[in-house]
């Protein structure tokens, strides 16, 4: 662990990594040919917050998810003289399905363009090297915290009239847990103005209807609605909320299957996030005035814990580690884990950090970070099946499987991390 409870400082930028030539997107099996057309940019966003003590490098990806591959080949391109360490920088993926793929081990979901992941590295690396240039700016970090009705959770179990046997399908669960919390932290510089903002929202972003097109979806299009009220040049990241089994609330007329949003419904599910993304920012902004408590503290503390993939999984794939990132600023913490957990360990982490920190910290659940393996279920989800809780792995091309008792490994290991510290 490092800390410190001096100043902390804050630099950032973003670049474009929108393919310069057509290549196949990743998120589906069922597209090996290139993209069709480009709706919306692609973007990595980053912001470097240090202290005298401890750096790290905060950096958004438009893509599905981010890979060890990936973070290997930017820390060999940056500049002699950053020498990021591993533990310095935190990759973040949006989760868009309209993207190229970063990850090069999971073949079943995408074809992997080297190409385009080359490209990506320069571009990432090139912008991570200029914001390091950069003056750094004394900050103080705020926070504000909205609702939208954005979700619905797409694990439905139903039992066989036949013989009484549970099976669960990928459809609508009006009953299911969502997380419809959609958190914001803003590093605000001694003129009043943030120098980056994050947000985060726990819903896979799956809304456009052309699959065959390049898009940001709905993290793009907020980023673009915050830049309006921040500043267009503002560094905006978004980091993906647990969202592994919940997906936009468009359904079918009886409720019973998913479809493609209509006109209007699309119109009104970004209205509703659009609103939501302006009562946030407001609450930013309005705390910063009055002074209170949630701009106040200085404290900045990073800590990473990894558990090996083997304590939950089998297979021959099962040879990595399951990471986790803690980042405390101030009065705010980024909890980060390299995975796509199931909603309801949003309310799990919630209670355990609630009760470690006394309530006194603001929480930021992040997954989808640094190298993803794939889904990360309940106990439950093991003992109904269905896709998140190990359908997956062979849609993806992944050797692996889950052992019986998942949460064994992970309640202890999201208790130790969100453990108090000094």
């Amino acid at each position: 662990m490092k800390s410190t409870h001096r100043g902390i400082t804050a630099v950032g930028g973003w670049t474009e990594i929108t393919p310069p030539k057509p290549c196949p997107l990743f998120g589906y099996n069922d597209r090996p040919e290139p993209y069709e057309i480009i709706l919306d940019p692609l973007e990595a966003n980053a912001v470097l917050v240090e202290s005298d003590a401890a750096r790290i490098f905060l950096v958004s990806l438009d893509t599905l998810y981010p890979s060890r591959e990936f973070l290997e080949s930017l820390r060999a391109r940056l500049s002699p003289r950053i020498l990021l360490e591993p533990d310095e920088i935190l990759l973040a993926a949006s989760h868009t399905h309209g993207a190229p793929a970063l990850d090069p081990r999971k073949p079943g979901i995408g074809v992997f363009s080297e190409e385009y992941f080359s490209f990506a590295v320069e571009a990432v690396a090139k912008l991570l090297s200029d914001i390091d240039r950069c003056e750094r700016v004394s900050v103080v970090p705020r926070y504000s915290e909205t609702e939208a009705d954005l979700g619905i959770n797409r694990r439905k179990v139903v039992s066989s009239p036949r013989n009484g046997r549970k099976r669960c399908l990928l459809a609508p669960n009006p009953e299911g847990v969502v997380d419809r919390r959609i958190p914001f932290v803003g590093f605000y510089g001694p003129d009043g103005r943030p120098v980056a903002l994050l947000w985060s929202a726990a819903c896979h972003p799956v809304t456009a209807t052309n699959r065959r097109a390049v898009t940001a979806d709905y993290p793009g299009w907020g980023r673009k609605r915050l830049r309006k009220s921040a500043g267009f040049g503002i560094p905006v990241l978004f980091l993906q909320g647990f969202s592994g089994d919940v997906r936009p609330n468009a359904v079918s007329a009886d409720g019973m299957a998913f479809a493609p949003f209509t006109p209007e419904g699309r119109r009104g599910w970004f209205e509703r996030l659009g609103t939501a993304l302006e009562r946030g920012f407001r609450e930013l902004e309005r705390h910063g005035r009055d002074g209170g408590r949630r701009s106040a503290g200085d404290a900045f503390a990073l800590r990473t814990e990894s558990m090996p993939l083997r304590d939950f999984l089998t297979g021959p794939d099962a040879d990595a580690a399951l990471r986790v990132r803690r980042i405390d600023c101030g009065p705010v913490t980024i909890f980060g884990i390299g995975a796509e957990p199931v909603a309801s360990y949003s309310e799990l982490l919630l209670e355990t950090f609630r009760k470690e920190s006394g309530g006194d910290r603001f929480l930021l659940p992040a997954g989808c970070i640094d190298d993803v393996f794939g889904y990360l279920p309940r106990n439950t989800d093991l003992e109904n099946g269905g896709y998140e809780a190990g359908e997956f792995f062979e849609v993806f091309g992944v050797n692996a499987r889950f052992r019986k008792n998942v949460e064994e490994a992970i309640v202890p290991f999201i208790q130790q991390t969100c453990a108090s510290h000094s």
